[in-house]
């Protein structure tokens, strides 16, 4: 494979090749690693924005929860279909 290369050609076809097992090395490190994946229920956003919205209604921060409040309104309003471009 290497016949009729010049010294500079050799070189840098053994640089190309100690780069590409390095590089086969480094992807084969990253499959060794053993991912655990944990079944964690999933909320639903409304329903995570909706446990917020109690927590600052309890805390009495009013400025969250209007924040919170809106944005309910707006995820529900886009969950229906109703796009806010269209309201504009």
């Amino acid at each position: 494979m290497s016949e009729g290369l010049t010294k500079a050609q050799k070189k840098n076809l053994r640089k190309r090749q100690n780069k590409k097992k390095q590089q086969q090395d480094a992807a084969g490190d990253g499959n060794q690693t053993k991912v655990v994946e944990e079944n964690i229920p999933m909320k639903e956003p409304v329903t995570i924005l909706k446990e917020k919205l109690a927590d600052a209604k309890t805390a009495g921060d009013h400025k969250l929860a209007a924040k919170l409040r809106q944005d309910i309104w707006v995820l529900l309003d886009v969950n229906s279909g109703l796009h806010l471009k269209m309201l504009k």
